[in-house]
């Protein structure tokens, strides 16, 4: 499958208390959604994110593929995949108590090569490649062109 849309970020578990005291896990995050919602639309998407290789994160890439994505083969780590605990309550918004992750630090330009657009043009002299961060949680900084 080729892909026409590569999203990078978070995919977790929310684990969800009600009123009742029961705890439910669902799968979860805005850049899985968004991967989701795409491919339900027809494109061929792939998702970059981390995973663990535990039974949370098979849970994950499971969900997301029966919806139409790809899970990328570098999200996988031994890490603990990450979780966001939640408490809905009737009366109002839900409400975020405690997050705990095992997830690894986002992709860099030397650990991903998705990170592409966030390296400098490898055609100016040495001078003009400062290196900058590279952040999965915003999109990459256009360069102005050069004359």
């Amino acid at each position: 499958m080729d892909t026409d849309v590569l999203v990078v970020g978070e995919a977790l578990i929310d684990i969800v208390a009600g009123d009742d005291g029961a705890d439910r896990e669902l799968v979860g995050g805005s850049p899985a959604n968004v991967a989701v919602g795409l491919a339900r639309q027809g494109h061929a998407t792939r998702l970059l994110t981390r995973i663990g290789r535990d039974e949370r994160g098979r849970r994950i890439a499971t969900q997301i593929e029966e919806s139409g994505a790809r899970v990328d083969e570098r999200s996988f780590t031994d890490a603990p995949t990450s979780t966001a605990r939640a408490r809905l309550r009737p009366t109002a918004r839900p409400s975020m108590s405690s997050r705990s992750t095992g997830r690894s630090p986002p992709p860099t330009p030397a650990t991903s090569p998705a990170c592409a657009p966030c390296t400098p043009d490898r055609s100016r002299s040495s001078s003009s490649r400062a290196a900058r961060p590279c952040s999965t949680r915003s999109a990459p900084r256009r360069q102005r062109a050069r004359s």
